[in-house]
């Protein structure tokens, strides 16, 4: 039973209200939250699916969602998709949700309390610090990252119509541009991520994407801590032949450096990354000691090297 005075700043008080009563329950919560629905399942190849769905309600909350039957059906891993543009942002999903840490973190705990699984999360690259959502998976018990999905674009106008393109019955919506263009851009997330990931996090997996279509470009993204590579695109534009393709001149790479394994180089040129700042004092220190070597006076000319030395001080 509970009953209400007022107080005001000089300490006087009110007279009380009347008196209201209630009585909690203390029987066990017994109400199964509603099923999930609307599910949809969505090939993405030989060996993977998509999987959305409305979200269930419950008189209390929602703790997680339960995908054995996945787990049964025999697949190694699940990978989190939370960086599809297409479609799901409007539903709240997809990207809407890659870009939200706090809900992700949340998702993934779901996901990773009854997974006997690995579970990846792929990230969205449309957001200002990938470090933030990548963090907020790993936290959800995630054993990785994958990085990045497509870039949220738009193609062109068509100067004659009008009208954006690509078209659908005259209209159009952003979507996720890949390819060759959007590598540097997934090069610098990858070697985010994967600072983050040895500083905070030592152990987790980072699967790098973006713009893979040769051996070199696999190197590169290993180099920037990738421990695993994914191709999308350049399958669909050379066909699965190419895959073979890239292994080969992978490892022809990795011959010509002597590296027998991919942890042999992974994460090797993290370590020559910089501020602005930095790079600007190295610079000015090269140049001073460079200058300090400078011909000054007569007496510096040397007769076997003065051509070198009129070189340098036409370049300094």
């Amino acid at each position: 039973s509970y009953r209400v005075r007022a107080a005001d700043a000089a300490a006087n008080l009110s007279g009380y209200s009347n008196i209201a009563s209630a009585t909690t329950s203390s029987a066990p919560d017994t109400t199964p939250p509603t099923s999930p629905s609307s599910l949809v399942s969505t090939a993405m190849g030989i060996t993977s699916t998509n999987l959305s769905w409305t979200a269930s309600t419950d008189n209390i909350a929602v703790s997680g969602y339960q995908v054995e039957r996945c787990q049964n059906a025999g697949v190694d891993a699940f990978e989190l998709n939370f960086s599809c543009p297409h479609g799901l942002p409007e539903r709240k999903m997809g990207a809407a949700m890659g870009q939200d840490p706090e809900i992700l973190r949340e998702v993934c705990g779901w996901v990773n309390a009854v997974s006997k699984i690995p579970v990846w999360a792929k990230m969205t690259p449309n957001i200002t610090h990938i470090e933030d959502p990548s963090r907020a998976s790993l936290l959800g018990g995630c054993e990785g990252i994958s990085a990045i999905n497509t870039i949220r674009s738009v193609m062109g106008v068509d100067l004659e119509t009008l009208r954006p393109e690509p078209t659908v019955e005259g209209y159009s919506t952003p979507g996720g541009y890949s390819s060759k263009a959007v590598k540097p851009i997934a090069l610098r997330m990858v070697m985010e991520i994967a600072q983050m990931i040895r500083k905070e996090f030592p152990g987790r997996s980072l699967s790098a994407i973006g713009g893979v279509e040769t051996g070199r470009d696999a190197a590169q993204f290993i180099l920037l801590g990738g421990d695993t590579i994914q191709v999308c695109t350049g399958v669909m534009k050379f066909g699965y032949p190419m895959v073979k393709q890239l292994c080969e001149e992978l490892l022809e790479f990795m011959e010509g450096k002597g590296f027998e394994t991919l942890s042999d180089f992974k994460g090797h040129s993290l370590d020559y990354f910089t501020t602005h700042a930095e790079l600007v004092r190295m610079q000015a220190e090269r140049k001073e000691a460079a200058k300090a070597k400078l011909v000054a006076k007569d007496g510096d000319w040397d007769g076997d090297d003065f051509v070198k030395q009129s070189n340098d001080l036409a370049t300094n």
